[in-house]
C-alpha cells in the first residue's frame, strides 16, 4: 500500500520559512480562502516529483519557486520541497533543492541523486509521469469548453497509455543515437579497409623485396662459391706448376755440381 505521508516546504513561492503539511490515509480535501497557497500545494507536489514546464508550476523562471519576499520579509535564497511517502510500511522521502541561478538538487533518503533516478524510482512504484492527473484551478471549465486536446491527455493518463508517446519518442531517439554511431563506426570501417589496402599493398611490397634480398643473397652466394672454385683450381694448378720447376731445378743443380768441381780443379791449376 502506497499513501502520502507528509509534504514539507522551506521557502517555496508563498510560503514563508519551514511548513510542514502531514497528510492522514483519509485525507482527501485541502480548503482555503483564494490565496491562501492551496495551489501552490500542488505546485509543490508537481516540483518536487520534477516537474520541468515553468507554465504547469506557473512560473516564468526556475527562480520564481523561491519565496521573492514582501514588505514583512526579505527574498530567500533556496527553496527545498520533501515529499514523504510509505510503501508499504517503509518509508522514502523525496526532494528538490534549488538556489537562484543554480540547478535543482534532487535527494532519495538524503541521497543525492538525479531526476531520472527519481522518475525510475516512482516508475517502480507504480507512481511514474503518467500514474496520476493534476487538474488545476478553473482547468475543468476548460477542459469541457475548450481543449479537446487536453481531454484526450487526461483520458490517456487515465488509461495508463500517455507514457508509451514518450517510450516511444525515448525509442526513436536512441534509434537516432544508435544510426548516428552506426554511421560512425561505418565511417571507421571504411577508413579502415583503406587503411588495410595500404598495408596490404606494403606488406607485398615487403615481402616482395624479402623474396629479392633473399635471391640476391643466393646469387651472391653463387658468385662467391664459383669465385672459391676458381681460385681453388688455380691455386692447385700453380702449385702442380711449383712442383715440376722445383723438379728441374733440383735436376739442374745436380748437372751443375760435376761442372761445379771441374771449375773448382781448373782454378787451381791456374792458380
Amino acid at each position: 500500500m502506497i499513501y502520502l505521508k507528509s509534504l514539507e516546504l522551506t521557502n517555496f513561492k508563498s510560503f514563508i520559512g519551514n511548513i510542514k503539511i502531514p497528510f492522514s490515509r483519509n485525507f482527501t480535501v485541502i480548503t482555503g480562502p483564494n490565496g491562501s497557497g492551496k495551489s501552490n500545494i500542488l505546485d509543490a507536489i508537481r516540483w518536487v516529483l520534477g516537474e520541468q514546464k515553468l507554465k504547469t508550476l506557473r512560473a516564468e523562471r526556475n527562480d520564481e519557486v523561491i519565496f521573492g519576499g514582501n514588505k514583512f520579509y526579505s527574498p530567500a535564497n533556496y527553496a527545498k520541497v520533501e515529499l514523504c511517502i510509505e510503501v508499504f510500511e517503509e518509508e522514502y522521502v523525496i526532494s528538490r533543492k534549488i538556489y537562484r541561478d543554480e540547478d535543482s538538487e534532487y535527494c532519495i533518503n538524503d541521497k543525492t541523486t538525479r531526476l531520472k533516478d527519481i522518475q525510475l524510482f516512482l516508475s517502480n512504484l507504480g507512481l511514474g509521469r503518467y500514474s496520476f492527473v493534476f487538474l488545476g484551478q478553473g482547468e475543468i471549465e476548460d477542459l469541457l469548453l475548450k481543449e479537446d486536446e487536453r481531454i484526450r491527455e487526461l483520458i490517456e493518463n487515465i488509461a495508463g497509455i500517455s507514457g508509451y508517446h514518450e517510450k516511444v519518442k525515448d525509442i526513436l531517439l536512441k534509434l537516432e543515437i544508435i544510426e548516428s554511431k552506426w554511421n560512425e563506426l561505418e565511417e571507421r570501417r571504411i577508413e579502415a579497409l583503406k587503411t588495410i589496402e595500404v598495408l596490404k599493398n606494403e606488406v607485398n611490397i615487403a615481402n616482395k623485396y624479402e623474396e629479392l634480398r633473399n635471391k640476391l643473397k643466393d646469387v651472391q652466394d653463387s658468385i662467391r662459391f664459383w669465385a672459391w672454385k676458381k681460385l681453388k683450381n688455380s691455386l692447385e694448378k700453380y702449385l702442380e706448376e711449383k712442383k715440376e720447376v722445383e723438379k728441374r731445378l733440383s735436376l739442374i743443380r745436380s748437372e751443375l755440381v760435376p761442372n761445379n768441381n771441374l771449375i773448382a780443379e781448373l782454378q787451381v791449376e791456374y792458380e
